[in-house]
């Protein structure tokens, strides 16, 4: 009896979910190969930080990876706070605890998950390579191309590749990428940076293009290695992300009844700045939101959609996608020792000046002038356009119609069951940031996970169907 198999390409944190909803929900034998090209299997980029000075940005009594265990995560917090890292610590249900404890506990339940599979004589093969392409055999069955070469048929394919890659920006040159001085990606500092094991000196400036939470990550991390430098932060409205409550309210607001709202971005904002006037705290208002946002998302015509993303997608992102409350003290810590300024504008150009400056131009309303700096690290966040990912994965399988982009091209089309359309519409599957034109909030933990859960149920009944 030959058994059938699941490809699960990627291996943080979306990767492991669903591997942990597929062994947990299981009854029967099958196959998982997990294909990670990176050393940080079962962490991915998130959650492989050494730093204790990067937060979580939900509270720790909803960060369980189990779609029916939302307290997992605090469950195994409180099993093990006789850790080292976590004697340290302040510990509540409540707390933003760090990105580096929640790595552990991603390390301890990939370790569970392989005991309860050799239970239940589910197979899980580790492969360390870069899947490329795919191709449909006759027998139905999917056939990977990977770096190294080719690897067994598979009966379905998950497509769990995490955050997208940064945006490129239109001035960075071959020699611009090359600069010890420029970090283009903060995730993967060069071996000898201001972000690794280089000191930012006195009279020294690091200029941050970009204000989002990886600006506010890169901040914390250049506070903890003692900066004794400046931080100039520039972009377009100059603005951090707003700063969770310490504390969650006593009493949730009721959520949004979907028929209730609008289906316009202007009639939506408009309804919206209503129930905050009327609300304690307008960060209640936008967690109301939650339950419904996808489905508010994709109620919205495809022209909605468009103007949403393009008037106030910003807005939305600076209150709903919001910073810890320790984060926000060392900004202000930094401030106050005149290490940090905050500057709207937009960074149009960088050129090399030596091997230690770089020259920036800087364009505002007002007018346009140059900063010379020693560092400059871009935080512009992702790209969400799937065509301008280069991703040579989803660009085969789209060249073959085995994929479909979305409307939108901000990622894939899929089914209620993220089952990719396409020809091949059944057998491959997507999750986390590959679902924003579909879905719009899909990349916080509790998105991820309930369609991780959505795609191991479907499948497990798919082995059902199949006959072996």
């Amino acid at each position: 009896m030959t058994q059938h198999a699941i490809a699960i390409i990627g291996g943080g944190f979306s990767g492991l979910s669903v591997l942990a909803h597929l062994i947990s929900q299981a009854t029967a034998p099958f196959s998982v190969y997990l294909i990670e090209r990176s050393k940080d299997f079962a962490k991915g980029v998130a959650y492989s930080t050494s730093s204790m000075a990067h937060p979580l940005n939900v509270r720790a009594k909803a960060m369980g990876v189990f779609n029916d265990q939302p307290e997992h995560f605090w469950e195994w917090v409180e099993q093990n706070k006789q850790h080292p890292l976590l004697t340290t610590l302040t510990l509540n249900p409540d707390a933003f605890l760090p990105r580096l404890v929640y790595g552990l506990y991603l390390e301890d339940l990939y370790q569970a998950i392989q005991k309860e599979a050799a239970r239940k004589q589910i197979k899980i093969a580790l492969v360390s390579d870069e899947a490329l392409d795919a191709t449909r055999l006759s027998s139905g069955k999917l056939l990977l191309q990977l770096r190294t070469g080719n690897m067994p048929a598979v009966d379905f394919l998950v497509l769990a590749l995490g955050a997208p890659p940064a945006k490129r920006l239109s001035f960075e040159s071959a020699e611009l990428l090359k600069h010890p001085n420029y970090i283009a990606n903060p995730w993967n500092p060069p071996q000898h940076s201001i972000l690794r094991d280089k000191a930012v000196l006195e009279n020294q400036k690091v200029l941050i293009i970009g204000s989002g939470l990886t600006t506010v990550d890169t901040i914390s991390s250049l506070a903890e290695r003692h900066i004794s430098g400046e931080i100039i932060c520039i972009s377009p409205r100059g603005t951090f992300p707003q700063i969770h409550q310490k504390n969650s309210p006593k009493k949730a607001l009721p959520a949004f009844c979907l028929e209730d709202l609008p289906k316009t971005s202007l009639k939506l904002l408009k309804a919206i700045r209503s129930e905050i006037l009327a609300a304690k705290d307008w960060r209640e208002v936008i967690d109301a939101l939650r339950t419904c946002t996808q489905a508010l998302w994709q109620r919205l015509p495809i022209d909605e959609q468009r103007r949403f993303l393009a008037h106030l997608f910003s807005f939305w992102n600076n209150h709903r996608h919001r910073m810890a409350p320790a984060c926000a003290l060392t900004i202000e810590r930094l401030k106050q020792e005149g290490k940090f300024s905050m500057k709207s504008g937009r960074v149009v150009h960088i050129e090399p000046i030596s091997s230690d400056q770089l020259q920036a131009t800087i364009k505002t309303h007002a007018e346009t002038y140059t900063l010379l700096v020693e560092y400059v690290i871009k935080c512009t966040g992702p790209e969400y356009a799937v065509k301008h990912q280069h991703n040579p994965l989803l660009d085969h399988l789209h060249q073959k119609q085995l994929i479909e982009w979305d409307p939108l091209g901000l990622g894939l089309a899929v089914t209620e069951e993220c089952a990719v359309k396409g020809l091949a519409t059944g057998q491959i599957y997507a999750l986390g940031a590959l679902l924003f034109g579909a879905k719009f909030e899909t990349t916080a933990v509790p998105d991820i996970r309930e369609e991780a859960s959505t795609i191991a149920t479907t499948l497990l009944k798919k082995f059902k169907g199949l006959r072996c």
